[in-house]
């Protein structure tokens, strides 16, 4: 379900909408069950996602697809593309389907593209019920450059789940050599709880032992972790790298306020 579809322009804007109470109220099977307030996967050279509020999306019934998506703003545009998502307004999408990396609950999912421009956006209560299901409020992927500023993210869940990272508030997991992640200025609150195994992030990234392969620079950030993490196992975190290579972390990076609830945070990495 596509509540707004964008494709090819030169220049692209989707701006002041209002998108609101859309469902797919009984899915089930095994079938990917996908749900975007605004998707665009065409080619625009230049593409403006703007001062959109987006609330009350829902997957329900008994699917058990992991590749699923409930998406608030999904963009997925061309290679060529300089992306510009922001002053949007995202809360109250909920799923029972998706699981990390090629599903899941998401305020803003951005891939492709020559440049992603995410920033002024509030993105809260998003919901993944799904037993392995996770939720975020940002998700950037296969990029080369990512400016991700000034965004407010609280409230993310998975209830059911026993993912070891099954909430994260930002998470990039590009790969692309010659790429740049700047993650700036950006205030994210977590209180999550899950399964057994269930693991959260404020901050998540891929590591490389190539430090001009998804370069992260990271300033300026909140990031409060107050989620529990599964009985048996899983990790509360405010920063998680994929790696123990620190390499493509940017020497630069500082000035970030990294708290967890400290009967429950078993890794904390403070800069």
């Amino acid at each position: 379900m596509n509540c707004l579809i964008a494709a090819d322009a030169a220049l692209m804007y989707c701006e002041s909408n209002l998108i609101y109470n859309n469902s797919i109220p009984n899915s089930s099977g095994t079938s990917a069950a996908n749900l975007y307030g605004y998707i665009n996967t065409g080619s625009p050279g230049n593409e403006n996602v703007y001062n959109n509020t987006i609330y009350n999306l829902t997957v329900g019934g008994s699917n058990t697809s992991t590749s699923s998506l409930t998406v608030g703003i999904r963009s997925n545009a061309a290679t060529g593309t300089v992306k510009n998502i922001y002053n949007n307004l995202i809360h109250g999408l909920s799923s029972v389907n998706g699981s990390f990396t090629t599903g899941g609950t998401y305020g803003i999912y951005s891939s492709a593209g020559a440049s992603h421009n995410i920033y002024n956006n509030k993105i809260y209560d998003i919901t993944n019920n799904f037993a392995n299901g996770t939720a975020g409020g940002c998700w950037v992927s296969t990029g080369s450059s990512f400016m991700i500023y000034n965004n407010f993210i609280s409230d993310i869940k998975a209830p059911n789940s026993s993912h070891v990272n099954g909430v994260v508030g930002i998470h990039s997991s590009t790969t692309t050599a010659n790429s740049n992640i700047g993650i700036y200025y950006n205030t994210i609150y977590l209180t999550a709880s899950g399964g057994s195994t269930f693991g959260s992030s404020g901050v998540s990234s891929t590591g490389n032992a190539t430090s001009t392969t998804a370069n992260l620079d990271l300033r300026n950030n909140i990031i409060i972790n107050l989620s529990t993490p599964g009985s048996t196992s899983g990790v509360t975190t405010a920063f998680r790298r994929s790696t123990t290579s620190l390499a493509n972390f940017s020497e630069p990076s500082n000035k970030n306020i990294f708290l967890c609830r400290r009967t429950f945070c078993k890794q904390t990495h403070i800069l």
